[in-house]
């Protein structure tokens, strides 16, 4: 069974209809070492609803407003991640 946290309680209360459902979209998660969000929710928690988790990114010395504390970071980050998806060579038409 997932661990619980604040998040998962307070999704099922406001969704119930999603309870066990998962995401199979490829997922990376990026944020600050130092946001106290981390805490009450924790990457690791939801890695049971991820099922093409590529990976979870914290940003040293950020906090809750990572893209802003790191933008370098972040954007590594992002690029790597969008690199790893095979988004095929063809487009409409």
């Amino acid at each position: 069974m997932a661990e619980r946290t604040v998040h998962s309680d307070i999704a099922l209360f406001v969704s119930p209809q999603l309870d066990g459902a998962s995401l199979t979209l490829p997922s990376l998660f990026v944020g600050g070492s130092r946001d106290p969000v981390l805490a009450l929710s924790p990457p690791d928690a939801m890695t049971p609803w991820l099922r093409d988790h590529r990976g979870t990114v914290l940003v040293d010395g950020a906090g809750h407003w990572v893209q802003q504390e790191g933008p370098d970071e972040v954007n590594a980050a992002l690029l790597h991640f969008l690199r790893g998806l095979d988004l095929g060579t063809g487009g409409p038409g």
